[in-house]
């Protein structure tokens, strides 16, 4: 009799070859370049794909976007006497990224280059931070946790694509993903400021707070940076799986 753990192995290596096997037609609908209308098939079935996403997609290797979890972001900036600042935030969760709707969206496959802007009504960071600097003017220190709520989000992005061969076969790839982001409106919280003062704490709160437009202006490359460069290891975990033609036929 054979024992159990050849049975189990055995499946193992039967369930991760059928896995291999699945094409990209099994995960998401295909669209053809040919096609007039590829620009609306390749919106709608980002549209289609939100469910999917939301939870992740463990054969693609794809983690879940809604909560996204980001281990790490970090931020120096500045070096002036007005404004340097250094933040990092850890053990973040990203709530409202699946709640996305495509205002635009224009992929130039010859060119390889895909413009977009997606609108989010509600993005939520939870996570620790740490912070030092002078934002503002204002001198800013501390250690503790962080909730950024921004609401009415439009982020606007910029990718493009390069060919690539492997095993003998043209893939796709991201080679560079630029994005903006703009909120309508932001809050930001920081717990335990200036080491816990809360009447410092609580005034550089309220001082953020009412002046989010500058605030917002002065870190956005925190999030910016670290969202497009998530993405696009994300978004190629896809790209690099399937050839081109199976992905993007003619």
């Amino acid at each position: 009799m054979w024992p159990s753990s050849f049975y189990v192995s055995a499946f193992l290596l039967v369930a991760v070859h059928a896995a291999s096997l699945k094409k990209a037609s099994d995960y998401f609908e295909i669209c053809h370049t040919s096609d007039p209308k590829f620009n609306e098939c390749v919106a709608n079935t980002l549209i289609k794909l939100r469910g999917k996403l939301m939870k992740g997609i463990p054969s693609l290797n794809l983690l879940p976007i809604d909560p996204l979890e980001v281990e790490k972001m970090e931020l120096r900036q500045g070096s002036g006497e007005n404004f340097h600042i250094y933040q990092k935030l850890t053990d973040l969760k990203v709530y409202g990224l699946s709640n996305y709707s495509i205002d635009n969206f224009k992929f130039d496959y010859k060119k390889k280059q895909l413009n977009q802007t997606l609108s989010f009504p509600l993005v939520k960071l939870d996570g620790a931070y740490e912070i030092d600097g002078k934002i503002l003017i204002l001198p800013i220190n501390g250690k503790g946790n962080v909730t950024y709520t921004c609401r009415n989000v439009t982020i606007d992005s910029i990718i493009t694509f390069e060919r690539f061969e492997k095993n003998k076969e043209r893939y796709i790839r991201i080679k560079d993903y630029k994005i903006h982001i703009q909120p309508q409106h932001a809050e930001i919280h920081f717990t335990n400021l200036f080491n816990g003062d809360k009447r410092l704490g609580d005034a550089m709160n309220t001082f953020l707070n009412n002046n989010w437009k500058e605030a917002f202006e002065s870190y956005r490359e925190l999030p910016e940076k670290a969202f497009a460069d998530l993405m696009k290891i994300h978004m190629n975990r896809v790209y690099t799986k399937f050839p081109e033609n199976e992905i993007f036929p003619e």
